[in-house]
């Protein structure tokens, strides 16, 4: 900012406050996974990595490509997230899926590590 106004300094001014308000705010990570009940045996084991995936086909209307969008979160907060338009232009729906599907599936190897 080589030219601050006097909008800039309100703007700081509302950020300072909202920071100042929400200093004790944070994320917390443990426990178990939503729908984890205590007694579950058959949840022993299984990781606390949630992932959720999602693509639509063809939906910019310049290329015709797709996007593709994932969602991880460990103990129900998020972690890693992505929105990307495909590389490629893909001739199927199911085509779509399996590439946000890789995607996701690469990014879930790298979260578990």
């Amino acid at each position: 900012m080589a030219n601050p106004g006097k909008e800039h300094c309100k703007a700081l001014k509302w950020i300072l406050r909202y920071l100042h308000g929400t200093r004790d705010y944070g994320l917390v990570f443990g426990g178990q996974p939503r729908g984890f009940g205590e007694q579950s045996k058959m949840c022993e084991g299984l990781s606390p990595l949630e992932g959720f995936v999602d693509a639509n086909y063809a939906g910019d209307l310049n290329t015709r490509r797709s996007t593709t969008g994932h969602l991880f979160c460990i103990y129900g907060g998020p972690v890693s997230w992505r929105s990307i338009l495909q590389p490629i232009t893909a001739l199927s729906t199911i085509e779509v899926e399996y590439i946000g599907i890789t995607e996701a599936t690469k990014k879930a190897l790298y979260l578990e590590g």
